[in-house]
């Protein structure tokens, strides 16, 4: 009398193209052997049993909400608070970039980086990628640190999300070995992995400008990696970048960075943008915060998915 009318509904969305089955990364208990949702873990293990949680890739149901990513953003005719509005907009998390694609020096390989601050590039020291990235599964073997690589992987998996990406934490990090190369500058880049870069954000992989993000600059204070200037902000500060609150990352114009010196960040990222796509180092991207729903998780939660999984008809 209860779920059958949630397995209508589900069955619909599933007729319609909007329910669907892929691998993802899970906060699964090996002692309850179920996946948990994220509130169920309590500093790194089960609220329940005290099992260390892990982080693993199942195939999982999803609904595809990422399809209504622009409707979503159509407040119109609503009468919401300001403040409801901005909680959705920063829940969905709209955002115009390039994707960046660096060749490795010494290696056939490339790795593709998203970011919505090309104008930066210019003071680009270092790359980082996810643990639990496809470019790390892909190349571990290749990598000249690979044994290390492989460690920190494990350890992370033991983490959460939210651990991982929490304000104010200790980067970590191993560096893999390669070198990438900045296409702007020649200079080469070495290739860490942290956990701070999540899989499921972006490529997976980002570029480390130290001096105008402060998150790279907290990583690039623990590893010893140059951290170069090429935004003056609107105080007028040209002095070394030492301390956080030198870290510029909303205003200012360009400097040391060639052909966009002297133009405003915006303006310059649009150049930055059409140069790189002129050459055949990047490509323009939307990207969405959002995420598509794992609905199949959480121990016994909601209803049975009325779908029969056979291994020679399949669903």
């Amino acid at each position: 009398d209860y779920y059958r009318w949630t397995q209508a509904v589900f069955l619909e969305l599933y007729t319609k193209g909007l329910a669907y089955r892929k691998e993802a990364s899970v906060n699964f208990c090996p002692g309850c052997q179920t996946v948990l949702a994220n509130e169920q873990v309590k500093d790194g293990a089960c609220e329940r049993c005290d099992t260390p949680v892990v982080q693993k890739n199942l195939k999982q149901w999803f609904l595809k909400i990422t399809d209504y990513a622009d409707d979503l953003l159509k407040y119109e005719g609503l009468d919401w608070p300001e403040k409801t509005i901005l909680m959705q907009k920063n829940w969905i998390g709209r955002s115009e970039g390039i994707n960046i694609s660096y060749s490795i020096d010494g290696a056939d390989k490339k790795v593709v980086c998203f970011t919505t601050r090309p104008d930066t590039n210019f003071g680009a020291t270092f790359l980082v990628v996810a643990p639990d990235s496809d470019f790390v599964k892909e190349n571990l073997d290749l990598f000249p640190r690979k044994k290390e690589v492989a460690a920190y992987a494990v350890a992370t998996a033991r983490k959460s999300e939210l651990e991982r990406i929490a304000e104010g934490r200790k980067k970590t990090g191993v560096f893999t070995g390669w070198n990438a190369v900045n296409t702007l500058t020649g200079r080469k880049m070495p290739i860490y992995v942290s956990d701070f870069v999540l899989a499921t954000v972006g490529t997976g992989a980002v570029v480390g400008v130290p001096g105008h993000d402060l998150r790279d600059f907290e990583f690039a204070k623990a590893f010893g990696i140059p951290i170069l200037r090429v935004v003056v902000g609107p105080d007028g500060d040209t002095s070394e970048i030492t301390r956080p609150e030198q870290v510029q990352e909303k205003a200012g114009t360009l400097v040391n960075s060639e052909f966009v010196n002297g133009l405003d960040i915006h303006e310059a990222t649009v150049v930055i943008m059409d140069f790189m796509e002129k050459k055949g180092w990047g490509k323009r991207v939307i990207r969405y915060r959002l995420r598509d729903w794992l609905i199949s998780r959480q121990r016994y939660w909601g209803a049975p998915i009325p779908i029969i999984v056979c291994e020679k008809c399949g669903d």
